[in-house]
């Protein structure tokens, strides 16, 4: 028997506790349809459905709990045509604030493929420009070979012209500058001079005797 008065007190209880939840939800429900931001900035008008939303999810867990189960407690009826009208303008504005969620997801996403493909070029022509640079350094370093080995064969023609300069020099034409052998060879000798019988004038006179007129 006492078992039983326990088990009724504490349900007494907890059926208090639960109207009193019910009232205060109620209550907030009945305040908040006061202001309503008909004319707010979408950003008030989110805020402001979010929070029935949240009420109404509280009013409707009260009623469906085990201590308010059966008992015949609901929205009042001078309460139910604001609540479900109000219960439209909520999800009307919910839907707006996840439409305008959707669209600036989609805009960061865009922005983000944006910025991603601007570095991808940056980062291609940065490729492009080194590969350029790449191939203008071997092509001075070719040029500054091939001018090199130009040099370098330049010098060694220079250098046999040099030495065949030397060796024509040094060879000496035997008819041109005859040494000093040759000239002794090349003298004719010294006779002394005699003077002949006929460039004797005796000579002359006693071959032919002269004559008188």
């Amino acid at each position: 028997m006492f078992d039983h008065m326990f088990d009724m007190i504490a349900e007494s209880a907890e059926v208090a506790l639960a109207r009193e939840e019910y009232r205060k939800v109620l209550k907030g429900l009945r305040a908040q349809v006061l202001t309503t931001p008909e004319e707010g900035t979408p950003e008030e008008q989110e805020t402001w459905a979010e929070e029935w939303h949240r009420r109404v999810q509280r009013l409707t867990a009260s009623l469906v709990s085990d201590a308010l189960r059966g008992i015949g407690l609901g929205v009042p009826a001078e309460d139910k045509a604001v609540f479900i009208q109000m219960h439209g303008v909520c999800a009307m504005w919910r839907a707006e604030a996840a439409q305008r969620a959707e669209e600036e997801k989609q805009r960061v996403a865009r922005e983000r493929e944006e910025v991603a493909a601007e570095a991808e070029v940056r980062v291609r022509e940065a490729v492009c420009a080194r590969q350029e640079e790449m191939a203008r350094e071997r092509e001075r370093a070719a040029e500054e070979v091939g001018m090199g080995e130009s040099v370098d064969e330049e010098d060694k023609e220079n250098e046999e012209a040099g030495d065949e300069g030397a060796s024509a020099a040094m060879v000496v034409s035997p008819v041109a500058t005859p040494t000093k052998k040759a000239k002794t060879r090349c003298r004719e000798p010294e006779f002394p001079t005699r003077a002949t019988p006929r460039d004797d004038p005796s000579y002359h006179a006693r071959t032919y005797p002269a004559t008188c007129p």
